[in-house]
Formats: structure tokens, C-alpha cells, sequence
């Protein structure tokens, strides 16, 4: 049992607390503090979908804090579930309370559907060093870590990755970000359209994981976007969707750099580029960069879609006259 829990900070990942708590508690090893936490020491540290999350609320005995609380304020999940069908969700969800973790990354999307991977750790600098002074200590941030977040939106300077590596720790460790391993200084990008597109991004992103959007799924999303495409003029009356024509409006509205930025071009003659993807009904899901990109074409960014998506629902149905 741990003799210490310091807490979760604002938007702090799972990962992150149990580094600080294990750096606090000073157990004699990896294998002690995972055993201490999760009740075994086979549970390996992960960054963005943590599992067994239910014994980790049950060991550490938090006021107030529930495992759902966990999930959504301190995993990568909201960022990825408006856009998974409902069971899916579900599945995901037992699995990261009860499960071992095995084959989320696989469910999510994770792995066959990601772009602009991270393989370290990210931290704003700025963030970084204002945590120093408040708290007297950094953490790792759930936004920082997300993949296609390349700056903060809070301070408009790049992410810098963290110099100890993840591949060079063990599976079982966790690492810490420490002061003298950190760099305070602030790099932001001079092209003024990249970096209004990177903060954009960040912002949908932050938006996604704050914000309670548990009564979204692939369904109703994939919905909204038919009602605005055929509203915006990309459909035929039979609702056929007008690819090409799709496809070449957002080429040219977010510019060839922009949508190689987020590793996202498009191939108009492709019949599987993102675009055809995440348009079409299937099984298949799409990456939530790739839906904020879309979100930000239709409907100017994700606040304007989901108030779109209120407006529209809370508006009487009218039935056509048929004298």
C-alpha cells in the first residue's frame, strides 16, 4: 500500500500522478510501486489509455474522485470517443476499469489510424516553468501529449520533447520530468497561417477533453456532418456526397503545407483517402485530427459545430402541409 498519494493537477495524466506519487514514496522498486497501485506488478505504465483504473480508484481511496472522473479528466479518451460507435465505447471503457489494457490502442484507433505520432514525452516550457514556481514541480499534461498538438495554446510556442526517452527507460518505470532536464526556452512558429491552424487544433483538442460530450458517437457525429454537407451544397438530392468536389474545397481551404502538417493529404482520386473514409458509413474510424480538420472546414471550428448540433436539436420538428 502507498503511504502517499499527492493528487491529481488540472489536466495531469494517469501516467504523470503515479510518476510523482512513486518519486515520493521512494519504494524499493518499479515492480513495488505498480504492485502498491494496481494490486500487481504485471500492469504496465501507459500514457494515454491506463487500465485496471478501478483498482487504482479503490487503492488510493480519493475523495471525491471516481474512476469515471479518472477517465475523463485524466485519459486520452475523450478525445477519441465522440467518434466511436457506442458499443465501442463501452468496451473501451470496461476495458481501462477492469481490463488489462490489452487491445485498446487496436479498438481506438490508435494504432492503425494514427498520424503524427509521438514516441516521447511533451511539455510547453512556459507551462512548465510557471508550474515551478506554483507548485514546484512540472507535469505531464494530457493536451501536451496528444497526437497533432505541436504547440500550446496557451503560450503560442512549440512542445519541446522531454530528453530522457521513454524507449530508453524501462517498460516498468516511470519518468519524471525534472527541473535541470527541462528547457524554459519559447520557439513559436513565424508562419502566421500554420501556427492559426496548430492553435486551432489545439484548441479542438482541448475543447474534446474538457468538456462532457458523452452523448456523442460515430453515429450522431457522422449525421451532423450529412446535414451540413447537404446544407453547404456537396450533395445530390438522393444525398450522394459530391467527393471530388469535397475533397478539392478542403485542399484548397486549408493549403497543401497545412494538410501535410497533420499528415493528412489528400489524393482526390483515392477511394479510400480520409475524406471518402470519414464521410461514408462503416466500421472504420478516423483520427480525431483528421475529424477537427473537417470540423474546422464545415463549421469554422468544434465549438461552432456543436452549437450547430444544439441548435439543431432543440428546434421544434415542422411538418410540411399536405392540402
Amino acid at each position: 500500500m502507498i503511504s502517499f498519494f499527492p493528487g491529481f493537477y488540472k489536466d495531469e495524466n494517469v501516467y504523470s500522478v503515479l510518476a510523482r506519487c512513486d518519486h515520493y514514496c521512494c519504494l524499493k522498486s518499479y515492480r513495488d510501486s505498480i504492485k502498491s497501485v494496481f494490486g500487481d506488478d504485471n500492469t504496465l505504465p501507459t500514457l494515454e489509455f491506463p487500465c485496471k483504473l478501478g483498482e487504482l480508484a479503490t487503492t488510493l481511496e480519493l475523495d471525491g474522485i471516481d474512476v469515471k472522473t479518472i477517465i475523463s479528466n485524466h485519459t486520452m479518451f475523450p478525445l477519441y470517443s465522440p467518434f466511436l460507435p457506442v458499443e465501442r465505447q463501452r468496451n473501451i471503457t470496461n476495458k481501462m476499469i477492469y481490463g488489462s489494457g490489452k487491445g485498446i490502442k487496436s479498438e481506438i484507433g490508435f494504432l492503425a489510424g494514427s498520424i503524427c505520432k509521438k514516441t516521447g514525452l511533451y511539455y510547453c516550457p512556459i507551462c512548465s516553468s510557471e508550474e515551478y514556481e506554483l507548485y514546484g514541480e512540472a507535469y505531464l499534461h494530457r493536451l501536451h501529449q496528444a497526437q497533432g498538438v505541436f504547440v500550446c495554446g496557451k503560450h503560442h510556442c512549440y512542445l519541446k520533447e522531454y530528453s530522457v526517452k521513454l524507449i530508453d527507460t524501462s517498460r516498468l518505470s516511470f519518468i519524471k520530468l525534472e527541473r535541470d532536464q527541462l528547457a524554459f526556452n519559447c520557439e513559436t512558429e513565424s508562419n502566421g497561417i500554420k501556427l492559426e491552424t496548430m492553435l486551432k487544433i489545439s484548441s479542438g483538442v482541448e475543447f474534446l477533453l474538457n468538456n462532457d460530450l458523452s452523448y456523442l458517437d460515430k453515429m450522431i457525429v457522422e449525421d451532423s456532418y450529412r446535414k451540413q454537407l447537404k446544407k453547404s451544397g456537396f450533395t445530390t438530392i438522393s444525398g450522394r456526397i459530391h467527393q471530388q468536389d469535397l475533397c478539392k474545397a478542403i485542399k484548397d481551404f486549408f493549403f497543401f503545407f497545412i494538410l501535410n502538417t497533420f499528415e493528412s493529404s489528400l489524393d482526390t482520386e483515392n477511394e479510400y483517402n480520409w475524406v471518402r473514409v470519414l464521410t461514408r458509413k462503416g466500421n472504420r474510424v478516423v483520427h480525431p485530427i483528421r475529424h477537427l480538420l473537417f470540423i474546422n472546414f464545415l463549421f469554422g471550428d468544434i465549438k461552432g459545430f456543436i452549437d450547430n448540433l444544439n441548435e439543431r436539436e432543440s428546434k421544434p420538428l415542422v411538418y410540411p402541409c399536405l392540402n
